[in-house]
């Protein structure tokens, strides 16, 4: 028997013997799911939110996360997560909580989209004067 007859069966068992050494990828945390109450303009909406606790007690910080825009009410009814589970998990890691809140007019959350309609958009500019103290309350 060939020297390269023997090696290839001898490659072949290492190859198969590292592969199964790799240690397996640990599981996604999925996030909690809950429904958190808003007021807005006098009415309660239920807004779905995706928690994602590290292990252990608490106290923990916070990341609040707000997912992007759609330009069209189907994709945002569409909407599923707020944000991807690997980002939910990259901050567990680090004893970080996040809340991410889908927000009205988005998927489960559902209801009218009012982000958009009292001011006028051009492009990337606001044509219109924000009164951002009725923002902020």
């Amino acid at each position: 028997m060939c020297i390269a007859g023997l090696i290839a069966p001898l490659l072949l068992a290492l190859a198969t013997m590292v592969a199964h050494a790799q240690p397996a990828a640990p599981a996604l945390v999925q996030p909690e799911i809950v429904m958190l109450p808003l007021l807005i303009e006098g009415k309660t909406v239920q807004v779905s939110t995706h928690l994602y606790r590290p292990a252990g007690e608490g106290p923990f910080p916070v990341v609040i996360f707000s997912h992007g825009r759609s330009g069209n009410r189907i994709d945002r009814a569409k909407l599923q997560t707020p944000m991807p589970v690997g980002h939910g998990n990259y901050w567990i890691r680090k004893g970080v909580a996040v809340i991410a809140p889908v927000r009205p007019g988005y998927g489960d959350t559902g209801g009218a989209d009012n982000e958009d309609q009292f001011f006028n958009w051009q492009g990337s500019h606001c044509l219109g004067d924000p009164d951002y103290n009725r923002s902020a309350t």
